[in-house]
C-alpha cells in the first residue's frame, strides 16, 4: 500500500520472485537477483534464457490498469525483445511491451480480439544504458487519452478502441509467450495496479 491506496496488487522488488503483496510469486528462470539496482538489488536478464513467469495472466480482466517499473538494458541498438507479455504478441487478448531497437523506442500493444491498438515512445541509445522508469496507464475507456505511457514522468498519450477483453496467456517478464526474444539487461521495482 502506497499512502492508504490498495491499488497495487503485485509488487516485486527483484531480490527475488517474490511478490511483496503476497498473491502472485513468480517463477523465475535464470534470473540473477544479486546485482545492484535502481534502489537494492534487481532481477538481471541474460538474453537469451531468462524470464519471470505468473501462473496467470495478473491483469484485471475488466476495467483499467497500470503497469510500472524501471529498466537499463544491455541490448544491441538494433535488437529488440519482449520485456513483457500476456498476449502471445500480438496473437491474442492481453497486452505486450518491447523495448525496441532505438529506431522504433519502447512499444506497448494491447489486444482484444480483432481490434488493436499501440502506441510507442522514444527510447535512445543513451538512455537504454541508464536507469529508466516507465509506466503504462490505461483507465479502461475507449476514450481520448484512455491510454498513457510515462517515461520518466512524462506522458505521451494515445486513444484505442480496445476494450479490456483479459489475456491469453501468462503474464511474462523478459520473453514473450512464444519464447523469444529474451529480454537482456536488469529491471527493478516492478509493480502491477488495478487501476490507472
Amino acid at each position: 500500500q502506497i499512502l492508504g491506496d490498495t491499488s497495487c496488487i503485485a509488487y516485486y522488488k527483484m531480490s527475488d520472485a517474490t511478490d511483496e503483496s503476497g498473491s502472485y510469486n513468480l517463477t523465475a528462470s535464470n534470473v540473477n537477483f544479486n546485482v545492484a539496482g535502481k534502489f537494492g538489488n534487481a532481477g538481471e536478464f541474460n538474453g537469451s534464457s531468462s524470464e519471470l513467469l505468473a501462473a496467470n495472466s495478473l491483469l484485471p480482466s475488466s476495467g483499467g490498469f497500470a503497469i510500472s517499473w524501471w529498466q537499463k538494458t544491455t541490448q544491441a541498438d538494433n535488437a529488440y525483445s519482449y520485456t513483457i507479455d500476456t498476449a502471445g504478441g500480438s496473437s491474442g487478448n492481453g497486452i505486450y511491451i518491447i523495448t525496441h531497437t532505438v529506431s522504433n523506442g519502447m512499444i506497448i500493444g494491447f489486444k482484444n480480439s480483432s481490434v488493436f491498438g499501440s502506441s510507442s515512445i522514444p527510447y535512445t541509445s543513451a538512455e537504454r544504458t541508464q536507469w529508466t522508469h516507465f509506466c503504462f496507464s490505461w483507465d479502461g475507456t475507449t476514450s481520448a487519452n484512455a491510454f498513457k505511457i510515462y517515461k520518466n514522468n512524462v506522458a505521451t498519450s494515445f486513444t484505442s478502441s480496445v476494450t479490456n477483453g483479459g489475456s491469453a496467456f501468462p503474464f511474462r517478464i523478459g520473453v514473450s509467450a512464444g519464447g523469444a526474444p529474451y529480454f537482456g539487461g536488469l529491471i527493478d521495482q516492478f509493480r502491477i495496479f488495478n487501476k490507472a
